[in-house]
């Protein structure tokens, strides 16, 4: 494996659930940003589109996509054979490492280990290419493929993390943070939260005697999620005095909604 690829380019390779996914719009601008820079962009996807609906920038990023079955393909199996003549120590390791952190939450363990054909899999075809770098695009899924894809090929990964795949159940966040290269997040408070799980983990590896994944300290960046202001100019501002409010997400606890509707009625209050 060559750190660049054939024709000399830098490979990134960006490890997400889905793609293209509707609702992740702030991630296909990430990927549309980096399309146009210098190295070459390897989307792999761990789970094939669903959605109806595809936006024109994404279906121009299709061709850069890379999608695999899940267990009737002889060519994944191929993959597994490969690593099983050539690293037979991290495969079977990347199982363990599955099973023993994931078996408290069986769900999570469950679709892990449905995922792990499909990880070896792209492992192969990311060191054949000569990726040099992977991102998770989220910290559970993802950045599980990148850990284990790391054990398998030695290739470094880093990853990101947002809202649910921090704050609810993720039983290896510190150690998949403590094994990349970085970790990104969208918010400041985000940010603080990560850095106290990590020392808290080094704390509790000291106190009883063992030694983390890695005890050099990983940088956690804030990158807000942007909008292209020359696509989406800010209106003028109207002379009424009433204040509107625009809220886009989906339905669920984690976005907050109640908290933004309990915001309102204080405001009215005041």
């Amino acid at each position: 494996m060559t750190e660049d690829g054939m024709d000399g380019r830098t490979i990134l390779g960006v490890m997400l659930s889905q793609f293209p996914r509707c609702d992740e719009a702030f991630i296909l601008r990430e990927l549309v940003e980096l399309s146009k820079g210098e190295q070459e962009l390897a989307i792999y996807s761990l789970r094939p589109c669903r959605d109806r609906v595809v936006h024109e920038q994404a279906k121009r990023l299709l061709p850069q996509t890379v999608y695999a079955p899940f267990l009737w393909s002889r060519t994944v199996w191929r993959s597994h054979g490969f690593f099983l003549r050539r690293s037979a120590r991290a495969y079977w390791g990347s199982l363990a490492w599955i099973v023993s952190r994931h078996w408290r939450h069986p769900v999570i363990l469950a679709k892990t280990l449905a995922l792990f054909p499909k990880t070896v899999h792209f492992a192969r075809l990311m060191q054949e290419r000569g990726v040099s770098q992977v991102h998770a695009g989220w910290a559970t899924f993802p950045a599980s493929s990148t850990f284990i894809i790391q054990r398998l090929t030695g290739i470094p990964y880093s990853l990101s993390g947002h809202a649910h795949d921090i704050y609810t159940a993720n039983p290896a966040l510190a150690e998949k943070m403590r094994a990349a290269r970085f970790v990104v997040t969208c918010t400041e408070s985000n940010r603080q939260y990560l850095r106290k799980l990590l020392d808290s983990v080094g704390a509790w590896a000291r106190g009883h005697g063992t030694r983390p994944t890695s005890h050099v300290p990983r940088p956690i960046m804030v990158n807000y999620h942007g909008v292209d202001l020359e696509r989406f100019v800010p209106a003028p501002k109207a002379d009424e005095k009433l204040c509107r409010i625009l809220a886009v997400g989906s339905l669920l606890p984690c976005k907050g909604f109640e908290t933004l509707v309990e915001a309102c009625r204080l405001l009215k209050d005041r």
